[in-house]
């Protein structure tokens, strides 16, 4: 049984914890408790289904990882929480990343980091994953780019385990750059190898410190691959033997494949072919266990070169033969990841598409509103532009109810929605705000001209021939009509734009009146 904390706040840095030490069982637990939680938030049921998608994605499982991104984003919606936001797109993007989808994920990156999250953890996933997808396109300088910004964010957070998070994941870029370089740019891999251990002792020196070189591993055998790069035999295998025994007593044991491929090589550029042999199938063994197939696939194209140059046939055509089988699984098992992916995709947009529709005229909800307002709003204040709104009310809409029937009062709303959905060009927003009143907004008229388009919108459903609805039905509207960029916020504006509807209302209804200015 596992022991949970009780309060929302407390399961989530737990969930977080469990997820960094890939402690599975104790990622579900505390996940189930949270959904499970009376009166959970929206924003952290967000972040809780997002921080455990990013755990099964650790775990291979690529199907429930995607789900919960699906529903992390759905819930995230809801929440309208731009940390809430931030946690969601960055689940997703790493779903694409590992989908091989660099487009998509590049652009829910950008999405995410045009947020600007303060939170430490956040941005070192979402610098990380930068670097990952860069790397990916070719990208490398740019993915070294973003793996430093990622420590450089660690070290201001001051948390040990975000630095040596970091400066793991910056390890294996300047390991990549090593390798590039060493053969046509000895001084650039020199440069690099300088750094890497340079890297290698400031997270030995942080781990040790404080009690943390069980989340050693991955860099060892980065610090242990650049050893076997420079022909340093010796110490090479000296960090290898470190880096299994600290792999041994840690749940993640993904570093141990790695490791494996570059003990076979090391070996075998030694001539030692039976000691290569055992560090590929200790790396094929450590694979099974974690469903690895594309890193065993990785490992036997690798022994079929070592048995190829040691002249042994039938073991390099074994190898080779498994190579490709396992390819053509990785290739079946990845298409078939992205088609769940899609439909995952296509039911999330369907899911966040009524989540933001009024059901009966299908615009916009209160919802949609309060999203597209805000940011809207904020935006007219920063650039000293107009943002006009119109409250409009359908006048003495109870009437219409008790006299011609809700299903008639539900048509006239949805005739209504119509009308002004067909006067509203792309950029304009058009919602239902509650009852029998609708808004809208133009972000590219100033007020005069809004005004305008107020006049002939009031005209037109006073022109509008209701009694094919009903007979003797005659619908009239009113009009506030307000200039958000004049109000300190989205509300206040709202606000402002109701007194003016009610203005209208005392005026004799079927008219349109503007706000004052403060």
């Amino acid at each position: 049984m596992i022991a949970l904390p009780a309060a929302p706040a407390d399961l989530l840095r737990a969930l977080q914890d469990s997820v960094d030490r890939t402690e599975h069982a104790a990622t579900d637990a505390c996940l189930q408790a949270l959904l499970q939680h009376p009166g959970l938030p929206t924003h952290l049921q967000a972040q809780a289904l997002a921080i455990a998608s990013h755990g099964h994605y650790r775990r291979n499982d690529l199907t429930q990882a995607s789900r919960l991104a699906s529903e992390a984003r759905a819930a995230a919606d809801l929440a309208g929480d731009a940390t809430a936001t931030a946690h969601a797109g960055l689940a997703w993007a790493r779903i694409c990343w590992a989908l091989g989808d660099l487009d998509e994920a590049l652009a829910e990156l950008k999405a995410v980091h045009r947020q600007s999250p303060a939170e430490p953890r956040l941005q070192l996933h979402l610098f990380n994953l930068l670097g990952l997808v860069h790397a990916d396109l070719g990208q490398a300088e740019a993915a070294e780019t973003y793996q430093r910004q990622a420590l450089d964010s660690a070290r201001r957070s001051g948390c040990v385990d975000l630095r040596l998070i970091a400066l793991t994941n910056l390890a294996g870029r300047v390991l990549a750059r090593g390798e590039a370089a060493r053969t046509l740019h000895p001084d650039t891999a020199a440069a690099a190898w300088a750094e890497l251990d340079r890297l290698a002792a400031e997270a030995d020196a942080l781990a040790c410190a404080h009690d943390q070189e069980l989340t050693l591993p991955h860099l060892l055998v980065a610090l242990g691959a650049s050893l076997v790069l420079r022909d340093r035999r010796d110490e090479a295998l000296a960090v290898f033997a470190r880096q299994a025994r600290i792999a041994a007593a840690w749940p993640d044991r993904s570093s141990l494949p790695h490791a494996a491929g570059w003990l076979a090589r090391l070996h075998a550029a030694a001539g030692d072919l039976a000691a290569a042999r055992r560090a590929i199938d200790d790396g094929l063994a450590a694979c099974a266990a974690l469903g690895a197939k594309a890193r065993a696939a990785a490992l036997h194209e690798q022994a079929c070169a070592i048995e190829e140059a040691g002249a042994h046939w039938r073991e390099a055509l074994q190898h080779h033969k498994r190579f490709h089988a396992l390819r053509e699984e990785c290739a079946v098992d990845l298409a078939q990841r992205k088609a769940a992916a899609l439909a995952l995709r296509v039911e999330l947009e369907r899911a966040r598409r009524e989540a933001l529709a009024d059901a009966l005229t299908g615009l916009g909800n209160r919802r949609y509103l309060d999203q597209r307002l805000a940011p809207w709003h904020a935006q007219a204040r920063e650039r000293g532009r107009p943002l006009p709104l119109a409250l409009l009310d359908i006048d003495h809409f109870k009437q219409i109810n008790d006299r011609h029937s809700h299903l008639v009062g539900d048509a006239v709303l949805r005739r209504l929605a119509q009308l002004l959905q067909a006067g509203a060009r792309d950029a304009d927003l058009c919602a239902r705000f509650g009852g029998e009143e609708f808004v809208l907004a133009w972000p590219a008229l100033d007020l005069p001209a809004a005004r305008q388009v107020a006049e002939r919108l009031r005209a037109q459903v006073a022109a509008e021939d209701w009694g094919v609805l009903a007979s003797g039905l005659r619908v009239t509207v009113s009009v506030g009509l307000a200039d958000l960029a004049d109000h300190a916020s989205a509300a206040d504006g709202l606000a402002a734009a109701d007194a003016a509807l009610y203005a209208a209302k005392a005026a004799g209804r079927d008219c349109v009146r503007v706000a004052t200015s403060d």
